[in-house]
């Protein structure tokens, strides 16, 4: 369904650049996993491929394996059973491909604003020389407004102004896959729709992130920012009950997805999924 879009709103650019690749291969494979702790298994039977481009969000109730998972691509941790790879390589570790944003910010409390994210970039863009490592640090500062801000240390700031310094650290990096462990989850609504904005954003302005993998409760997220939306059984032994495509055109507003039919339809077939009126 192809909704109407105001042509005075940004152009998304998950629709206009790498959405459209008409090659789909594979960018991030999740094959037979199973990842026990003695004998509890949180997650098994996990099978899931990600397409380069793809925006995918991962939902379901506390303790069904989210975050494990998420885990498992970043590197953070390894599988009982089973693979994860990523552009073709089974992941062992962490590496500079690789980015991940949590709940929490993660600045360094000694360092300014500007500082957090310069050395973020100084160690993983050494190639770079300094002119050009200032530069991304002061084009991801002015895409989520805190750049007039670079001066501050982080407990100078607010909670939203320290996630938006964590997410533009994130992309500064340019890693090729982002991954999201909640990161909007402990802000208010308000802040929570700007920083939506300020991640499409960062998209465009970046350039070389192509795929990102979010964790959230937040039905109404996933579905705005989402291309599919991978929902999870309850815990213990937790496998993927299904996987829900978003087919709401980009670019997006979040006016038109509220007010479109297909959104209704998808919240009440995701909250029927869930088998509760919220994800806990």
């Amino acid at each position: 369904m192809t909704l109407t879009t105001h042509p005075e709103t940004p152009i998304d650019p998950f629709a206009d650049r790498r959405w459209r690749e008409t090659s789909r291969a594979p960018h991030i494979e999740v094959a037979g996993v199973e990842v026990s702790f003695g004998a509890y298994t949180a997650i098994t039977g996990i099978d899931l491929a990600i397409a380069r481009g793809e925006f995918v969000s991962l939902i379901g109730h506390s303790g069904c394996g989210k975050s494990t998972l998420l885990n498992l691509m970043a590197g953070l941790g390894r599988p009982t059973q089973g693979t994860v790879q990523v552009e073709g390589q089974i992941v062992e570790g962490p590496a500079a491909d690789r980015c991940m944003v949590f709940q929490h910010h993660g600045l360094l409390p000694w360092l300014s604003v500007y500082d957090n994210i310069y050395v973020a970039v100084d160690a993983a863009r050494r190639s770079h020389t300094t002119d050009e490592k200032a530069a991304r640090v002061e084009r991801v500062l002015q895409a989520v407004r805190m750049w007039d801000h670079r001066t501050k240390k982080p407990g100078m700031l607010s909670g939203g102004q320290r996630q938006r310094v964590s997410v533009a650290r994130a992309f500064a990096v340019a890693p090729s896959v982002l991954l999201l462990d909640e990161p909007f989850g402990a802000v208010d609504a308000l802040t929570k729709r700007a920083l939506h904005r300020e991640l499409v954003e960062l998209s465009s302005i970046v350039g070389t992130t192509e795929t990102v993998v979010m964790v959230t409760h937040d039905i109404d997220e996933a579905i705005f920012l989402s291309d599919r939306i991978v929902v999870m059984t309850d815990g213990p032994s937790a496998g993927i009950r299904e996987i829900v495509d978003v087919p709401i055109a980009r670019p997006r507003t979040l006016s038109d997805v509220m007010h479109s039919p297909v959104y209704i339809e998808l919240r009440d077939h995701l909250l029927s999924l869930l088998g509760d009126d919220e994800p806990r």
